[in-house]
């Protein structure tokens, strides 16, 4: 169905639709939330481990209102503290899960946790993410499970993890470390080999191997192929495979590969650089060898040529002034005319008084 010959009822379930799946993929994962706020649970067991109740005297204190590793009060105050860390969409799905688990959540302080309250923090919200996760809200499966039917994860080979563990999502497919392979993780990725099968450890090739990767060893000696800037010994070559590997000697060459003027070539493993004789050195802007001083004098001749100009520019200002001081002594000449005229004009009307006279 086009959308331009959709009806308007169509194209308002089409909007609603778009919102609701929006509103869906924003909303926080409950499993994920519910995770956060147990291991919230297990730093507020950590941060009150020390406390008391504040009286002042604790001996009278948990004679009279019981022990405070179990009491409400520590309850309350590991509580308030769980969903003050959250975002604000986090917060409220935070809040709400707490309000769902608040009975079993009790339940559990004031039974199982009151028995053993000396177990570690990390090991009691271990327990209490089985209760409220799994078993009581059904967000989450146990370690080492996946899927809404909380199926078995396979074992990965260690050197992975199962897709969705501990979820009510995922494959439960291997997701491999870096280096490692195939659906349970127990390969060695090309360019890694074998070095201990118990456990299971893929260590790296010896650069002097291609991309074929290398059998059994970190030796150039070991290599399947060779890599770039490496060639095959002469008589290389074993029955299963393997190849000796040695450094080609680029420098060696003729002609060489650094035929610029002044410069040599120094050879290193897989690889060569072209670099300047004693005495020479290559211009920062790159370019031919030149000898030390005038490669130096020309890095430098950039920042004389920038301060030739502030110079330049400072004269422009000088001059600049220098005009305006002579156009002032210019105002003050003509200044001086204007009093000498207007002396003038005194001078004559007495003369012309004599003649009416």
């Amino acid at each position: 169905m086009h959308l331009c010959s959709a009806g308007p009822s169509a194209l308002r379930q089409l909007l609603l639709l778009a919102l609701l799946s929006i509103a869906v993929s924003a909303a926080p994962d409950k499993c994920s939330v519910c995770n956060r706020l147990t291991e919230a649970f297990e730093q507020g067991l950590q941060r009150t481990a020390k406390d008391n109740f504040g009286g002042g005297n604790t001996h009278w204190e948990e004679s009279r209102l019981g022990s405070w590793a179990s009491s409400e009060t520590r309850l309350v105050d590991i509580q308030e503290r769980l969903c003050s860390d959250e975002g604000k969409e986090e917060a409220v799905a935070c809040h709400a899960l707490l309000e769902q688990f608040e009975e079993p959540l009790e339940g559990w302080w004031f039974g199982d946790f009151r028995r053993d309250p000396g177990k570690s923090a990390a090991k009691a919200a271990a327990a209490l993410r089985e209760l409220l996760c799994v078993r009581t809200g059904g967000l989450c499966c146990q370690h080492g499970a996946f899927g809404p039917q909380c199926a078995a994860c396979p074992v990965c080979g260690l050197r992975g993890h199962c897709d969705g563990n501990g979820t009510r999502a995922g494959s439960g497919r291997c997701t491999c470390d870096s280096g490692y392979r195939g659906e349970l993780c127990d390969q060695c990725e090309t360019g890694r080999y074998l070095a201990t099968a118990e456990p299971l450890l893929c260590l790296a090739c010896h650069p002097a191997c291609g991309s074929a990767g290398c059998v059994d060893g970190p030796s150039e000696s070991n290599c399947r192929d060779c890599a770039t800037g490496y060639q095959p010994a002469e008589a290389s070559g074993a029955a299963d495979g393997r190849v000796s590997c040695i450094d080609v000697d680029e420098c060696a060459a003729t002609p060489g590969p650094c035929a610029g003027p002044n410069e040599t070539c120094v050879n290193s493993p897989g690889s060569f650089a072209c670099d300047c004789l004693p005495g020479f050195q290559r211009p920062a802007a790159g370019g031919d060898c030149q000898p030390a001083e005038t490669a130096a004098g020309t890095d430098g001749d950039s920042a004389e040529t920038g301060g030739d100009s502030a110079e330049t520019g400072d004269d422009s200002a000088e001059s600049s002034g220098e005009s305006a001081e002579t156009g002032g002594e210019s105002a003050e000449t003509g200044g001086e005319s204007a009093e000498t005229g207007g002396e003038s004009a005194e001078t004559a009307t007495p003369a012309m008084d004599k003649e009416e006279l």
